[in-house]
């Protein structure tokens, strides 16, 4: 499945960038927790590197080090990852990163409308958790978050008042900027990392479809061919795992036809058309089979081998017996009178 929704060179350092560190080992699962968090890890640093442009630009009354902190952190502790393949110290120590160093940052600015907001990049840790470890694990980080958002809230509220508008370290005209900046750049990860796995998931889920398709027809297949060489309820019996099958009869009627000269007919016939021949013959048999409430045993080339009194379908099985032998020869009866067959 390819996904149109980018250009082709974006997808490709897309497609690298949630594919590093995955191990040929891993698990459906295991890979797509891995894809997240370095999908995460890559876009946050993007958009680190974004502010870090912004910053900049706006000159001094900005301080660019924290944003540049923060992508130095999580490129960093990515690439230990790469270099030690320890994901569970990368998911741990990442998630960690994602959730208190928006609050740093807000913290080191001065409060909520100054900082424009940026502890919503905090939501990357419990969404993060939420996708790469669990549902129950989620819980603990997602509460971490709200903690962490309430002490800063119920901080700013007691100094409200000794902030003046004057002694604010960020306009108001830039907070407000980067407070847009912010919402939209933390929902837009939000989305990217519930699209690719819903996405990975989906892809996971057709694959699963196709091989349970796969699995079904070749299961049909080996009950047929188990058909063809055993009867039914040999062959039930012996699907429900029952190791030694073996039942006595005191009285059976058996039946073995054969195609006489069938060397000498099959000489002047091509494989196709022997094989034509004899599924065409025995496919009538095995109706008549059935029809007269008989047991078809098996084929061996050109034999057809069948048994009365072997079930409970039918009580006259030596007279069924009989009638599926005329019957038989009157289904051949137009080969035979032309001399093509004989039986």
């Amino acid at each position: 499945m390819t996904d149109t929704s980018f250009p082709a060179t974006q997808q490709g350092f897309i497609q690298r960038l949630r594919n590093a560190g995955i191990e040929s080992t891993d698990n459906e699962e295991q890979r797509l927790n891995k894809s997240l968090l370095i999908l995460a890890t890559g876009l946050t640093c993007i958009a680190a590197m974004i502010w870090v442009a912004i910053y900049w630009m706006l000159g001094p009354q900005l301080s660019s080090t924290l944003p540049f902190i923060f992508q130095l952190l999580l490129a960093g502790n990515l690439f230990l990852y790469i270099a030690t393949r320890n994901f569970d110290f990368f998911r741990v120590s990442q998630l960690g990163l994602f959730l208190f160093l928006p609050f740093i940052a807000q913290w080191a600015i001065g409060n909520f409308i100054s900082s424009s907001g940026v502890v919503l990049w905090g939501l990357l840790a419990p969404v993060g958790a939420l996708l790469c470890v669990g549902v129950g694990e989620s819980l603990g980080w997602f509460i971490a978050w709200v903690v962490l958002t309430a002490l800063s809230g119920a901080v700013d509220y007691y100094l409200a008042d000794a902030l003046q508008p004057a002694k604010l370290a960020v306009p108001v005209s830039t907070s407000v900027v980067f407070f847009a900046l912010n919402f939209i750049s933390v929902a837009t990860i939000i989305y990217l990392l519930l699209r690719h796995s819903i996405l990975e998931k989906r892809k996971t889920e057709e694959g699963l479809q196709l091989a349970h398709r796969q699995l079904q027809v070749e299961q049909d297949r080996s009950e047929k061919l188990l058909l063809n060489i055993l009867p039914a309820p040999i062959a039930e019996r012996l699907k429900n795992s029952e190791q030694t099958i073996a039942d006595g009869f005191a009285d059976v009627t058996v039946m073995f036809a054969d195609i006489v000269n069938f060397t000498q007919v099959a000489a002047d016939m091509s494989p196709s058309q022997v094989f034509t021949m004899l599924n065409h013959i025995f496919s009538a048999f095995d109706e008549l089979a059935e029809e007269f409430g008989l047991e078809k045993i098996k084929t061996i080339g050109d034999a057809y081998m069948i048994a009365g009194g072997l079930n409970d379908g039918r009580r006259e099985y030596t007279a069924a017996i009989a009638d599926m032998s005329a019957a038989m020869r009157d289904l051949l009866l137009p080969r035979l009178m032309s001399g093509e067959i004989r039986v």
